[in-house]
């Protein structure tokens, strides 16, 4: 672990790292955290074992409240703690690695002066005020009742004792036996019944029984107590109906429950009998998915979402030249490069380009899979050589013999040189020059201190990657590579982001993608750490902060997005992939009620893209950036123009949320990380100049 200190006071952000402390308090010209009034040194921030914060007060130092309690040598600091040193108090919050400290005025109690209490003196003793007011004396003759009095009560008791003793000679039993018990459980009848334990002793006659409990439906029964013997009633809470939820992926299945159609997905609030159901959702193109359900009713909310795979699968075809039409059954489905869609099965394409032979190509289709076979080279068809007309018969001079020369072969062309690359460039859109702010407002929930906003301006175009580099992608560089588990769930998926990769792994990828595509290397070797080339060549690299932001916030829309989604936190429907309930097992904080269908990480591709037509801007997995983190970001003489970042560094800056992310601080387009180690939800994808 490796804390990183933000100081927020008086307007002013000052950084610390950790082998900065201790972080001196007070007023003197050491002090990290500057105390408008008090001693030079009141106290110490320090770090027990590498783990705990914990404050010191300094020799002398009186009247430090830690969480409004008066301390004279020490105590932790968790998150959320308050220290009030005089006039001032400095609030914490840790968050991983980044504990932010803001040292703020303190403003006092609001106390309410002049309110008394009925009966309050004007007099004071000891600084309290004094109840004089003397309570009455009961005057105990007046309570006491006279005779006539004595002989109406007499007769009272008297009556109330005859009607008992006719009622026990007269009553009944009747015995009521409910499963589960009843929360509640009431007899009425025109006379009160007696209850004892599970009896009621009652008068011959037919009685109204009514019994509740939490998530069942309410009992109402008649009773009837019989003349002679005793009476004895069985009865059974019936369960409310679950409430089911039904979200599909893709949306818009066809839901059927028990074999009843039930309508399109989302379904909510279908209620559903407790028990095993069968759950069956289809959707042209996708293979049926089916469920059992265990509804546990009660009233009780489930979801659960149908994740459908496709009947279909993906074919990548290259060739080379490029250009040439793919056939199926004569019927033209693309033109190469391209990723054709295809059902399931064997097909037989045929790959057609104008002066070059016809390539037939057989493939087996899985689905949901994507196909990448080698790249084709296409033949040139045989050009037959031109007829030419026989000279016309010549007469040998006298004396000369006529002997005709035999005619020159035709000497072919040489074979054209064909480049052939071993690794297929990611997916990449262009995107055209841009002037747009960058940070969010001092009033948007959530906010960080080093998100302020400011102007940027992106003069030179760029190329930026349609989705993170996989791990199949990232193997073709690196073979031995593995993403690795969690909790049992694979991170490994040729499809899934690749991650547990630093820094300079991401960029060694992108030198090496540079080298395959025959570009200039954007970055080079320098004592076994890569830094940029100057003058910056066209070549792969990570995309810059700036570029990251003008992606993910403003490309396709017309205001700055504040969510990958459109509208408010929670997202409302199921768009990426985060922090979801799938993941409640193995992750602190979830976003309640949300599914998306994957506890760690998702293939790239499986959510709609954003606006601008990148996939996972935000979820699934974080994303390096080239820039060296900096809490301060932007120009203080106003616009900044194509932004890189600082020079150097110790932490480089890391954009978006993953699928860790369930909090909205975290979950915000403008939300700025950074890191300088591998981690299991940081990945990257690829940038480059136009030009």
């Amino acid at each position: 672990m490796s804390r990183f200190f933000e100081i927020s006071a008086d307007g002013e952000l000052h950084c610390y790292l950790e082998d900065e402390l201790p972080l001196v308090i007070g007023t003197g010209a050491a002090a990290h955290i500057r105390l408008a009034a008090g001693k030079a040194v009141e106290a110490r921030i320090g770090l027990h074992e590498g783990r705990y914060l914990y404050l010191q007060l300094a020799t002398g130092a009186t009247d430090v409240f830690h969480n409004d309690t008066l301390i004279s040598d020490s105590a932790w600091i968790k998150s959320g703690d308050r220290t009030r040193i005089g006039d001032q108090i400095l609030q914490y919050r840790i968050s991983g690695d980044r504990v932010e400290i803001n040292l703020i005025d303190w403003l006092g109690p609001d106390f309410s002066a002049g309110e008394q209490g009925p009966g309050a003196s004007s007099g004071e003793h000891g600084g309290a005020t004094i109840d004089t007011t003397v309570l009455p004396r009961l005057d105990q003759e007046s309570g006491r009742p006279g005779s006539a009095g004595k002989n109406i009560a007499l007769g009272l008791v008297f009556l109330v004792l005859l009607l008992a003793a006719v009622f026990v000679l007269t009553a009944r039993t009747v015995k009521v036996r409910i499963n589960p018990e009843p929360q509640s459980l009431s007899l009425h009848g025109m006379l009160p019944l007696l209850p004892l334990g599970d009896r009621f002793l009652g008068v011959v006659g037919s009685y109204t029984l009514e019994a509740s409990r939490p998530g069942y439906r309410d009992l109402q029964a008649e009773v009837v107590i019989k003349r002679s013997g005793s009476s004895r009633y069985s009865f059974s809470l019936e369960k409310l109906p679950g409430l089911l939820d039904v979200t599909s992926t893709p949306a818009g299945a066809e839901v059927f429950l028990d074999g009843n159609n039930r309508g399109r997905a989302p379904q909510d609030d279908l209620e559903v009998t407790a028990g095993k159901h069968a759950l069956r959702c289809t959707l042209k193109r996708y293979q049926d998915a089916r469920l059992e359900l265990d509804i546990r009713g009660m009233g009780e909310r489930q979801s659960v979402d149908c994740t459908l795979q496709p009947d279909w699968g993906k074919v990548f075809v290259v060739t080379d030249p490029s250009g040439a039409a793919i056939l199926e059954k004569d019927d033209e489905i693309g033109q190469t490069p391209q990723t054709v869609e295809l059902a399931l099965g064997r097909h037989h394409l045929v790959l057609r380009r104008k002066g070059y032979k016809d390539f037939k190509l057989d493939i087996v289709v899985e689905a949901g899979q994507t196909l990448v076979p080698e790249m084709v080279i296409l033949k040139r068809k045989s050009v037959p050589p031109k007829s030419v007309p026989k000279p016309a018969a010549t007469v040998a001079a006298k004396g000369s013999s006529s002997r005709e020369k035999p005619p020159a072969k035709a000497v072919p062309p040489p074979p054209a040189v064909v480049a052939r690359n071993s690794a297929q460039p990611p997916e990449m859109l262009p995107l055209k020059s841009a002037v747009f702010s960058m940070g969010a407002s001092r009033r948007e929930p959530g906010r960080r201190a080093n998100e302020s906003r400011h102007q940027v301006e992106i003069t030179r175009p760029f190329l930026l990657g349609v989705h993170e580099i996989t791990n199949a992608e990232y193997r073709r560089f690196k073979p031995g590579h593995r993403s690795g588990f969690l909790g049992g769930l694979t991170l490994d998926g040729d499809r899934q982001p690749v991650v547990n990769i630093s820094w300079q792994d991401a960029a060694r990828y992108c030198n090496w993608l540079s080298r395959q595509q025959v570009l200039a290397p954007f970055y080079r070797d320098q004592g076994g750490t890569l830094v940029p080339v100057q003058p910056a060549t066209s070549g792969y690299r990570l995309p810059f902060e700036a570029e990251w932001a003008y992606a993910a916030r403003m490309v396709g829309r017309t205001q700055p997005g504040r969510y990958p989604w459109d509208g408010g936190f929670p997202p409302r429907t199921r768009n990426g992939n985060y922090a979801d309930e799938s993941a409640r097992t193995i992750l602190p904080v979830v976003i309640k009620g949300y599914y998306d269908g994957f506890p760690v990480s998702a293939p790239v591709d499986s959510f709609p893209r954003n606006m601008g037509g990148f996939f996972d801007m935000g979820g699934n997995v974080s994303e390096w950036c080239h820039d060296f983190y900096s809490p301060n970001p932007g120009s203080v003489s106003g616009k900044s123009v194509d932004p890189t970042g600082p020079e150097s560094g110790r932490y480089h800056v890391v954009r978006g949320s993953s699928w860790r992310d369930g909090a909205m601080t975290e979950l915000r387009l403008s939300f700025r990380g950074y890191a300088n180690k591998n981690k299991d939800s940081l990945g990257f994808r690829v940038a480059r100049y136009a030009q």
